[in-house]
Formats: structure tokens, C-alpha cells, sequence
């Protein structure tokens, strides 16, 4: 079933890109039996993967300045070969963090408007009710989580820019001398990794809460 959905999100995505109209995608993705819920629920995960990824990527950057703190000597071409791939990676991954950020906020928000003007159908005032609460709370949880993927999205940029600093530093410097001289700098960037870590990490949990609350709802 995941298997599928996933199929049939993609082509319908590349529909999408095409007609350049959110609307006209759920309102397909509706017709299949994936109602926005559903959309929203499989979004928040792969925002949760992006997540862990760049979380994965960026510790592994975090070691990599170590070996410059501890720099002794060595292979300095080799070092600064690893320390390019680790920037590589580390860009790509906080690219995809935004892109799946940007899902979960955009359908988010298809969600929560069809979701206002449908409770203006019901006839029953006690489920009107109910369902208004529901929606109150599900918004504010739904919020949270943006804030939280935010919050740690914004971390990012302050990390990436002072790492294609050192990258760049060591290709037009590379020697001993160049390595040294960054040392200093290094360990607060390793400072910021931890913080963006942890930031990702509350973002990861957050996202897990979420969908737990969106699934007791179903």
C-alpha cells in the first residue's frame, strides 16, 4: 500500500509541476481514495527522513572539523577532498529539509481550509462542536511542528556558510599553516553543529508526536 502511494503521489506530483495547480492535485489525489489527511501524514514523514538525514550528514561534518581541531599533519589534499564531500552532502540535504518543510506547510493549509469550511455543513451542533475543537487542536499541534522544522531549518545557514568558508580557505590554502589558523573557528562551528543537531532532533520528535496525535484521531 506505502508502495503504491508513493507511486501515485510522484506522478501525481510531476502532473502537478506541469499544470502548476495544488488544487488540481489533492483534488486527484482525492479521487484515488488519498484524501488530504492522508497527504499530510505521509508529508510529515518524509520531512521527519530529510530531517534525520541532514541530522545524520551534519554529524558526520561535526567529526570531520575534529580532525582539523586535532590537525598534526597528513594528507592535507585528502582532507580537504572529505571536507568538500561533507559540504556537498550536507547542502543537499538542507535543501531537501526546505522542500519537505514546504510540502507539509502547503498541504497543511489545504487541510485546514477545507477542513473550516466543511464544519459549516453539519446540521448537528454537538458534532459541529466537537469537530471545531478538533480542528482547534489539531492546528495547534500542526503549528508546533512547523515552528519546530523551522526553527531547526534556520540553524542550517548559519552552519553551511562558515563551512563553505573553511572549504573554500583550505583550496586556496593548502597547508599546514592555512589548517592552523582555523582552528579557533572550527570549534565554534562544531559548537553550532551540536545546536542544529539538537534543534533536528527536537524537530524528529516533534514530528513523531504529531503523527501519533493524527492517527488517534483516525
Amino acid at each position: 500500500m506505502k508502495k503504491t502511494f508513493t507511486v501515485v503521489a510522484a506522478l501525481l506530483t510531476a502532473v502537478m509541476l506541469l499544470s502548476g495547480c495544488q488544487s488540481a492535485y489533492y483534488s486527484a489525489m482525492e479521487k484515488i481514495g488519498f484524501e488530504k489527511r492522508d497527504l499530510l501524514i505521509s508529508r510529515v514523514k518524509d520531512s521527519k527522513k530529510a530531517q534525520k538525514n541532514a541530522q545524520e550528514e551534519f554529524e558526520s561534518a561535526y567529526e570531520e572539523f575534529a580532525t582539523l581541531v586535532n590537525f598534526e599533519g597528513g594528507d592535507l589534499e585528502k582532507k580537504y577532498s572529505k571536507l568538500k564531500s561533507r559540504y556537498d552532502n550536507a547542502v543537499d540535504r538542507a535543501e531537501d529539509v526546505t522542500e519537505k518543510r514546504q510540502k507539509v506547510e502547503s498541504v497543511g493549509k489545504a487541510l485546514f481550509t477545507e477542513w473550516r469550511e466543511e464544519i459549516q455543513l453539519y446540521s448537528s451542533a454537538q458534532l459541529r462542536s466537537k469537530s471545531t475543537s478538533q480542528l482547534v487542536t489539531t492546528e495547534r499541534q500542526f503549528k508546533r511542528l512547523v515552528s519546530h522544522l523551522k526553527k531547526a531549518e534556520a540553524k542550517i545557514k548559519p552552519v553551511l556558510d562558515p563551512f563553505r568558508d573553511r572549504v573554500l580557505f583550505m583550496k586556496h590554502n593548502l597547508n599546514a599553516q592555512a589548517v592552523n589558523s582555523m582552528k579557533a573557528d572550527t570549534m565554534q562551528i562544531q559548537r553550532d553543529i551540536k545546536v542544529l543537531i539538537r534543534d533536528m532532533q527536537d524537530a524528529i520528535e516533534e514530528a513523531d508526536q504529531f503523527m501519533k496525535s493524527m492517527s488517534s484521531k483516525g
